[in-house]
């Protein structure tokens, strides 16, 4: 078989390995939208990992954000991740300038000598 024997004016169908998952062209139609998390809502869950322990995320959301639709225990532990990733980098930052005004310090006393 070759290119000749294929009437090039056939509409190309694509063939599915699996019928069933075929790929929405309204993909982002199905995307959850996500809410903005308030203060009470973070202390809220600061309160669940104190009382339950990193890694409860069902126990969390069944304990303190029951009457909220839209958190999953998935959401739930993607924000303590997002919360701790921000907290280890203001940590990061305020140790790079306690060490840079060490360094500019021990630099200014090196100069005087």
């Amino acid at each position: 078989m070759c290119a000749q024997d294929f009437d090039l004016d056939d509409e190309y169908v694509p063939v599915y390995s699996n019928p069933k998952k075929r790929i929405s062209e309204k993909t982002s139609d199905r995307r959850k939208r996500n809410k903005l998390w308030s203060l009470p809502e973070v202390v809220k869950l600061v309160d669940g990992i104190s009382q339950f322990g990193v890694g409860k995320w069902i126990t969390i959301r069944r304990t303190f954000f029951s009457s909220s639709s839209y958190s999953t225990s998935l959401d739930i532990r993607d924000k303590w991740r997002n919360l701790l990733r921000a907290s280890y980098a203001q940590l990061m930052d305020g140790a790079q300038a306690f060490l840079h005004i060490i360094e500019r310090d021990l630099f200014h006393v090196h100069m005087k000598k």
